[in-house]
């Protein structure tokens, strides 16, 4: 083989090599190409499916109050328009990061308090992935689980957070993170005596305790949540807000 040749072949494998190269490149980081994060709590990012399940779960909560609040008929309402001092979906932005904020200020605790290693939306996608192909099997064999026998991504968001939130109480009592005394506990029970049926303290005292604990663990995560830095594009979450909206 004479000198051009082996130049053109030197040139054709390089060539080759480098499209290779990037295509192994593409492959690897094609999903988090396909993740898009428009917010950040603390130290954790907010995909925007994440986002739009929270819309998905709060924009009828939303639409009833202001249906409510104002006398609008359900086939007036427009989540562009003014009611009161705002649009409609302005209230629905402002309880969205409340809830978003809310949801990653648990995720992170649930890390801290080592219930998980880590929260990201990929890891969450390969989580739904493992149990859905755990539950599968389990129907197959015809062994005993409970719930659904597969998870969409929204169901298995909340089912997951729920847990997370349960464990976390747990730790939380666990590791006297929170505290009770006698007077907490009896003032819980006076103030909701009709939710304790007007019983006698005595005969409730320990759901007044467990009530005094869902009310602390509450406020502890207020706090947590009042701390927390929250950062996101004002303009960029409102598109994609009214986005989700107008797919309803």
């Amino acid at each position: 083989m004479d000198m051009k040749n082996k130049k053109r072949t030197f040139i054709t494998v390089f060539c080759l090599s480098v499209a290779i190269i990037a295509m192994v490149f593409v492959f690897f980081n094609k999903n988090k190409e396909d993740i898009k994060y428009i917010m950040t709590v603390g130290k954790m990012d907010v995909a925007s499916e994440e986002v739009h399940m929270i819309v998905d779960d709060i924009k009828l909560k939303n639409k009833n109050n202001l249906i409510s609040t104002y006398k609008i008929s359900h086939a007036k309402f427009d989540w562009n328009k003014n009611y009161g001092d705002k649009k409609a979906y302005q209230y629905l932005l402002d309880d969205l990061i409340e809830q978003v904020t809310k949801t990653k200020v648990i995720q992170q605790l649930a890390v801290e308090a080592k219930i998980i290693d880590d929260f990201d939306y990929k890891m969450f996608l390969k989580m739904l992935e493992n149990e859905n192909e755990m539950r599968q099997e389990k129907a197959s064999k015809g062994e005993i689980f409970y719930g659904l026998e597969q998870f969409n991504q929204k169901q298995y968001y909340q089912y997951l957070n729920n847990n997370l939130l349960l464990q976390l109480n747990t730790y939380l009592i666990d590791h006297q993170k929170i505290k009770l005394s006698d007077e907490e506990v009896k003032q819980t029970y006076k103030d909701n005596k009709e939710y304790f049926n007007n019983l006698k303290f005595d005969e409730v005292k320990d759901k007044a305790k467990n009530l005094c604990y869902e009310n602390k663990i509450e406020m502890y995560i207020e706090d947590k949540m009042e701390g927390v830095k929250v950062d996101y594009n004002q303009e960029e979450l409102e598109k994609y807000v009214m986005q989700c909206l107008n797919n309803e």
